[in-house]
Formats: structure tokens, sequence, C-alpha cells
């Protein structure tokens, strides 16, 4: 094998070294996941929605306001925060039971009341002329 045959050879394997490593960090950099800040997350959960109770038929209210507050039918419920993610919100009541609030692509969905053992399906809050 010749010098030049061998050099370039070489500068070949040197330079194709450089793209392959270039290339790879392009395509982590792209593959890491953005984690969202707090104040980013809590956006994702407020709002105003409306559900029905299977069991008595009632229709109530539920609000998520800036601070994660909790509201039912207007009324401020008081809670704890125990998780924040990209997925749920978890509340505490005074009692101990978790109000799980799950967030999908849609926005916030349904929540889980453990007191009641119950999954409630939200729909957004439309406005009633008395309200």
């Amino acid at each position: 094998m010749s010098r030049t045959r061998l050099r370039f050879l070489v500068g070949c394997s040197l330079a194709l070294g450089l793209v392959s490593k270039r290339l790879l960090k392009k395509i982590t950099t792209k593959e890491k996941k953005i984690t969202p800040n707090k104040q980013n997350l809590k956006k994702l959960y407020l709002g105003k929605w409306q559900f029905s109770d299977p069991n008595n038929e009632l229709e109530y209210i539920i609000e998520i306001t800036d601070n994660l507050n909790l509201k039912v039918n207007n009324t401020p419920f008081q809670v704890t925060i125990i998780a924040l993610s990209q997925d749920k919100l978890i509340l505490q009541d005074l009692y101990g039971y978790h109000l799980t609030f799950y967030y999908h692509l849609d926005g916030v969905t349904h929540f889980y009341d453990e007191a009641n053992d119950q999954i409630y399906n939200l729909l957004p809050y439309k406005k009633t002329p008395k309200d």
C-alpha cells in the first residue's frame, strides 16, 4: 500500500468519524425531552369543567384556578397539592382523600375521586343564562 493511499484512507476515516459524531450529537439533542418548569405545568390544569355524578344525577362545575386551588360549584374547596406532572395533578382534600386530574393532548379529560372511588369525565364548561 502506498503512502498516499494510506494517508487518504486515514484522512477519510477521520473525516467520517467527525461527521458521524456531529450527526449523533444532533440526533440525541433532538430526542431529549424538554421538561417544562412548574409554572408551565400549572397552566396545563387551569380551567373550568362540568361533570355529572351518575350516583345522584346532579351536575357539577369544577374549576382549577391559577394557584391550583379548587372550586366546586363556585365554592372554594380546600386542597393540598400532592403531585404535579405532565400527565396528572394530585390534590388532597381535608379528609386525606385524593383527587387526581389527568392531562392528555386534548387537555384535562377526567378525574378520579378517591373518596367516592369514581372516575368522572370532564366536559368544557358551558356558561348558562343563569350564570
